[in-house]
């Protein structure tokens, strides 16, 4: 009998720990000071930058690229603030160039990149920012 109390008492000594720590790291993270902002543009024939503007890093950055029809991956194990991280891709070179018919130049119409940054700050928090961005 003293045995079973003894094990009762003890797993409620570990609930109770488990408990606190979900309510401290919650309080953390609500507490959590964090400035990422993020710009995505396209800077050469093929290749996308993305790009921090905020004062803190975020960790494991996966951006999703929509451009001339087709959807790029940029992965990066963290962007520092103020930092960027480039993205290369052949397919990119492709588009961008227009197509020269009989007799004249076709000017390609440049639509906007669609973007969507998902990463997550030091303290495991995850955030999201979609948006759109001019090629040109």
């Amino acid at each position: 009998m003293e045995i079973a109390s003894i094990s009762l008492s003890l797993l409620a000594l570990i609930v109770a720990g488990a408990s606190f720590y979900v309510a401290w790291r919650s309080s953390k993270r609500q507490a959590e000071a964090h400035d990422v902002q993020w710009r995505v543009s396209l800077v050469g024939p093929n290749i996308v930058r993305l790009t921090n503007l905020g004062l803190h890093t975020a960790h494991h950055v996966e951006a999703r690229v929509q451009a001339f029809g087709s959807n790029y991956l940029v992965k990066g194990p963290s962007v520092a603030g103020g930092s960027t991280r480039d993205h290369e891709d052949d397919r990119l070179t492709l588009h961008m160039f227009a197509t020269l018919p009989k007799g004249g130049i076709r000017v390609a119409q440049l639509p906007d990149l669609q973007w969507t940054v998902v990463w997550k700050s030091s303290t495991g928090m995850g955030h999201k920012l979609t948006g759109s961005s001019p090629i040109l």
